[in-house]
């Protein structure tokens, strides 16, 4: 091995020659290897681009995408692998470290491609041209059991006449919409989009759906915005009928528009009307009517923006009394109220300025003066309000009421209203028990 030599500052470090024979045989052994790689680089440049391609192995269903796991430069000896940190450079860049204009054109040659982009379908189902097609539904009684199963459980069924149809449209690659009916409600349940294609081998032919709307739209309102649907509500129960993209597609966005949030227990929003209609054709008595919550209504004069405020009778010679009309002061010729100057008279009558001395007319007092709510009472209002967000336009105060009077009992409730009507997307409700709001609170809506 090495040896230290010399003293002072005239050291040096020398070589025995075993040593300088151990680094000649190693350099010896490295350039040989780098010849073979070199040589195998060679041969693998001559058999892509002089000779026509090998077939590639067949790896299955992906035989078609090219094999990315190996070397894109390929198959080397595995002493020298490009993927080997342990072995120093690369072997192209060894062999052509030399020739610079060598080095650019095998680069250019044998740089690798990106990896081909594979289209992959989304979970949701395929993403293509979007069919349309009003589907009547069969219901097992006026609650519709079978129908609130089949929506919690995400899983449609269809006839034996129509899940070839359904099953070709999927099979194409095409987004289908399904326009929900229930036979003799004529009305309008909602809509949904296949996620899966029908298993053609079970019995009922199921396939799974995604719920898009739950609303309630009578067949007259939509006839009103689409004459043209006219024509396709009139067919057999549990069959499908196709409809043209653009009424399907208008149809789609006013049962959008008119959606309601879905229950707790997930079933269709079905109304007395609905209900009346669907036993009538099932031959059924008509059920009973519901209770509605009580949900008192705003008092005209009230603006919506100011929830908790409280309706109060008007004073007399304020409000219901009319004021009074403008003439002389009684015993003083050419003097007029103060009303002309622009100050209110005094209620009941229509005088205010008085000479003194003069009996001066003791106004009227409120007869029912009304208390003001006490401090604990306010408190005790703010713990039971809960402020509602994300309505929308055309929701009223009576949905919302419904919806959150599965929590308890509703004592109010309201939303805050535009100029033109519509909501804002905001309002409240307020509980008739603290209790009830932190219940209501506590679940995601």
């Amino acid at each position: 091995m090495s040896r230290f030599q010399g003293r002072g500052p005239s050291r040096q470090y020398t070589n025995t020659d075993e040593d300088l024979d151990q680094q000649l045989e190693d350099l010896e052994r490295e350039i040989a290897e780098r010849e073979r790689s070199l040589d195998a680089l060679k041969q693998h440049l001559a058999s892509e681009y002089d000779e026509p391609p090998a077939p590639q192995p067949d790896y299955g269903p992906t035989s078609s995408t090219p094999d990315m796991r190996g070397d894109p430069l390929g198959d080397f000896p595995p002493a020298y692998s490009v993927l080997d940190p342990s072995q120093g450079k690369r072997p192209l860049e060894d062999a052509t470290d030399a020739n610079p204009r060598a080095r650019k054109s095998a680069y250019a040659k044998t740089a690798p491609s990106s990896p081909p982009t594979v289209p992959q379908e989304p979970s949701g189902g395929p993403v293509g041209p979007s069919v349309y097609f009003l589907m009547r539904l069969t219901p097992g009684s006026v609650y519709c059991d079978n129908i609130n199963h089949a929506l919690r459980a995400g899983v449609a069924r269809c006839e034996d006449d129509n899940w070839s149809l359904l099953h070709e449209c999927f099979s194409q690659g095409s987004q289908v919409f399904l326009i929900n009916t229930i036979s003799g409600t004529e009305h309008f349940q909602g809509f949904m989009t296949m996620t899966s294609n029908i298993k053609v081998n079970n019995i009922g032919h199921p396939f799974s759906v995604r719920w898009h709307a739950l609303c309630s739209v009578s067949f007259r309102d939509a006839q009103k915005q689409i004459p043209a649907i006219t024509q396709y509500l009139d067919f057999p129960d549990s069959q499908i009928v196709p409809l043209p993209s653009i009424t399907g597609s208008m149809l789609c966005d006013i049962l959008s528009q008119r959606s309601v949030p879905p229950t707790l227990d997930m079933t269709l929003p079905l109304t007395f009307q609905e209900k009346v209609l669907l036993a009538g054709n099932l031959g059924l008595p008509p059920p009973e009517p519901e209770p509605s919550p009580v949900i008192p209504r705003r008092p005209a004069g009230v603006p919506a923006s100011l929830p908790g405020l409280q309706h109060q009778p008007p004073r007399p010679g304020l409000l219901a009394t009319p004021p009074a009309p403008l003439r002389p002061v009684p015993g003083f010729p050419g003097m007029m109220p103060m009303g002309v100057l622009g100050m209110p008279p005094v209620p009941g009558t229509g005088v205010v300025a008085m000479p003194r001395g003069a009996a001066r007319p003791v106004p009227e007092r409120d007869p029912q003066p009304v208390p003001k709510p006490a401090a604990s009472t306010a408190r005790d209002r703010l713990a039971r309000t809960m402020w509602v967000s994300g309505l929308q336009p055309q929701h009223n105060p009576v949905p919302v009421g419904v919806y959150f009077s599965t929590f308890g009992a509703v004592a109010e409730c309201d939303v805050m209203r535009l100029a033109d009507g519509l909501c804002c997307g905001w309002g409240y409700v307020v509980f008739e028990s603290a209790e009830d709001t932190a219940r209501a609170l506590g679940v995601e809506h």
